[in-house]
């Protein structure tokens, strides 16, 4: 590709984004996609919604109220297995109590009482009373038989079942009011599903379903395009029938009550702390301690506490034994969290598998682009920018249960991020080097920057427009270099240079050419900048204030002092490629040009050391504090030009230098005006204070006095040398 730009300057073959990087591109974005979305699907979805549960909860978007919540847990924990009513106590003999408990609840109004826990023994099978369980004997056949308020729980071991005492099966009405607590685990062991339906013909409810319709007293169905009618609420269920649980990681989110604390509250006759907590609502009794039935559920990332938040005991004194943080999870509450997203219409929401590629899609779409396009630093804050506002989007949809993928998403993007770079560092950015090292010694680096980012190679020709260029000379050279030896005068320049090159390349230039000790400045070109004139002037006062200060450096002979004249000006120039088909140069052509070099020997018969013309004090007038010089016509122009020195940028200029360039600008006037002895002394004065230009000016004063110009002299100063 280089060979072909030398062996063709013409050619413009080189784009960075050309129609192979373009083809990369997509294909290493799509190809990335599918490996994403295929590949990983599982994990990845399963960790997605893991991570924007964290991330919605970390925000502050949790929509969960735990008063308004449809649904409460009675827990059998830690401080139920203590209490002095149940301590010791195997919990097949918990039968009256929980009875009590049920009987409470179910008086205060509770639409349905589930429970978690399965009793498949009786202690009437143990004890001499045969009439031990009498009392939960009774409240199934009461609540459940009778008023299908009470669902008891089974569970399932592959074709076997683990179900209640056969007593508590027909007590309660057999199977209508029997239900599995089966969960769905993902490849990584996490519950993010339940079952709606189960058995054979998938008729079955499962318990979340089935306390649900029981709540809202619905009949739930499950249409052909797999949506589930219930509450009044249209629910997309999963692939295969399972009910996406949406959790919610704030405390106490399914409210939840200590066994111990209600029995005793019962036995208290507390009836109002029952109806207050439990009318209305829908109520499971699970187990809710550290070593039974515990289960990591996609709030494994907020890690909440067991009884956090929990409301105040109905038992005076009475403690909650709380457990800190972990991944896993009383199982009861997902149920509980299912039935509450059936009631509330808040189950989890996947867009169409289409859709959640094209998501995927157009972010590595983007990050490829940028990789490939931008540099590296530039392509990896556009990088991290579009991931966090794509994460910021699917934590604000997750608000609305909408899940969107961010982990594939995530993923994506990075292996597009290295990918895109290997490319990059394999083809496109060697094409950038060679093409650097090919020119560098015939181009400003800038030049080459432009010329890549163009999709071009250098080609003869040039373009017309305005810019801004300077022209330097070091004042008494010729004295320098002749005390100076070789290695001496080299070490010299370099040291000069260096510093011209910094103060242009700081300010916006590029160096167009060197001749000898002299530099030609363009500002304007080969980048676009509407500031030409103003940044050129200020780049020439920033190189005269760095000379001032660096005489030490220069260790040129005698007292002499590195001084450098430089010519400012401002018009419409040629600025292009310019040569031969086999070896041309990026530079810059024109009366404008001719004319700032010009201005830069000029300074020689004005005593100054930076004057600009007439268009550069138009364009950056107002930015600095200025000296109106003299006028002169240059040779090789018939028309003549304003010499203008800057002083500094405005509000910068100390008064005692504003006031003399009154002083000198008002003993212009008289000159022109023709008054050449009160001009000569006016200038003399100021002359007295060490400015040269006030000292030069007086005398071009006294000459045209002793001269007398004729009348139709208009004040002009002949430049007689280039």
């Amino acid at each position: 590709m280089v060979e072909q730009a030398l062996e063709n300057p013409g050619t413009k073959e080189i784009a960075l984004w050309s129609r192979p990087t373009l083809w990369a591109g997509v294909c290493i974005a799509v190809l990335i996609t599918a490996l994403v979305c295929l590949a990983g699907k599982d994990r990845l979805a399963g960790l997605n919604v893991d991570l924007l549960h964290w991330l919605r909860f970390t925000a502050g978007l949790e929509k969960t109220i735990p008063d308004q919540s449809p649904t409460v847990v009675v827990a059998i924990d830690e401080s139920t297995y203590r209490d002095d009513a149940l301590k010791g106590l195997p919990r097949v003999m918990w039968t009256p109590q929980i009875a009590a408990v049920q009987d409470a609840v179910l008086a205060a109004g509770a639409t349905v009482f589930g429970w978690d826990i399965v009793l498949p023994t009786s202690a009437n099978s143990y004890l001499a009373d045969r009439r031990y369980d009498k009392p939960l004997l009774v409240s199934l056949a009461r609540n459940g038989k009778r008023s299908g308020k009470v669902v008891l729980g089974e569970v399932s071991f592959g074709e076997e079942s683990l179900r209640p005492f056969v007593a508590f099966q027909r007590a309660v009405g057999s199977d209508k009011n029997i239900r599995n607590l089966q969960a769905y685990f993902d490849e990584d062991g996490t519950i993010r599903a339940i079952p709606a339906l189960l058995g054979v013909d998938e008729k079955v409810t499962s318990m979340a379903l089935e306390l649900a319709a029981r709540h809202s007293d619905t009949m739930p169905e499950v249409t052909g395009d797999n949506d589930l009618l219930i509450a009044g609420h249209k629910l997309k269920l999963g692939q295969d029938g399972e009910i996406r649980l949406n959790f919610s990681g704030q405390p106490n989110a399914v409210p939840t009550f200590a066994f111990a604390d209600l029995l005793a509250c019962a036995a208290s006759g507390n009836a109002a702390y029952f109806e207050e907590h439990f009318k209305g609502r829908a109520v499971l009794l699970g187990l809710v301690d550290d070593l039974n039935d515990r289960k990591v559920m996609p709030t494994r990332l907020i890690r909440p506490s067991d009884m956090g938040g929990a409301f105040d005991p109905c038992t005076p004194g009475y403690t909650y034994q709380t457990r800190g943080g972990t991944s896993s999870v009383p199982g009861v509450y997902s149920h509980a969290t299912a039935v509450n997203n059936l009631i509330l219409g808040n189950t989890l929401v996947f867009p169409p598998g289409p859709a959640m590629a094209i998501a995927v899609l157009a972010i590595a779409g983007m990050i490829t682009g940028a990789a490939l396009y931008y540099r590296l630093r530039p392509a990896v804050g556009i990088s991290a920018a579009v991931l966090v506002v794509w994460v910021v989007i699917a934590t604000v949809a997750f608000r609305d249960a909408l899940v969107l993928p961010l982990t594939e998403a995530g993923l994506a993007a990075l292996l597009c991020l290295g990918v895109s770079i290997a490319y990059r560092f394999l083809t496109t950015d060697k094409e950038r080097a060679l093409i650097h090292e090919t020119f560098k010694h015939y181009l400003d680096p800038k030049v080459i920057d432009d010329m890549i980012e163009r999709g071009e190679t250098p080609s003869l020709g040039g373009e017309s427009k305005e810019l801004t260029v300077f022209f330097s000379d070091i004042a008494s050279f010729s004295r320098i270099s002749e005390g100076l030896g070789p290695d001496e005068l080299v070490s010299f320049l370099n040291k000069y240079f260096v510093i011209m090159g910094e103060e242009i390349e700081n300010h916006g230039g590029i160096i167009e050419r060197f001749v000898g000790d002299a530099v030609l400045a363009l500002f304007g070109a080969p980048v676009d900048d509407p500031d030409h004139a103003k940044n050129c002037v200020a780049c020439c006062l920033a190189i005269q204030k760095r000379l001032t200060e660096s005489q030490d450096l220069f260790n040129v002979p005698g007292d002499m002092e590195v001084v450098t004249r430089i010519g400012i000006n401002s018009g419409v120039m040629t600025v292009g490629n310019v040569g031969a088909e086999r070896r041309f140069g990026y530079t810059v052509i024109g009366d404008a040009v001719n004319l700032s070099a010009r201005l830069e020997s000029g300074n020689k018969q004005f005593g100054t050391t930076l004057v600009c013309g007439d268009r550069t004090w138009e364009l950056c007038a107002d930015d600095f504090e200025w000296r109106k010089i003299d006028t002169a016509r240059v040779v090789g122009r018939n028309q003549p030009v304003v010499l203008r020195e800057p002083l500094g940028p405005k509000g910068s200029v100390a008064k005692e230098k504003l006031d003399n360039r009154d002083i000198y600008e008002e003993a212009l006037s008289l000159r022109q005006s023709g008054a050449f002895g009160a001009s000569a002394d006016m200038f003399e004065k100021l002359g007295q204070s060490g400015d040269p230009a006030a000292i030069i000016a007086a005398k071009r004063s006294r000459e045209y006095a002793a001269m007398a110009p004729n009348e139709d002299w208009d004040g002009v100063v002949e430049l007689v040398e280039k």
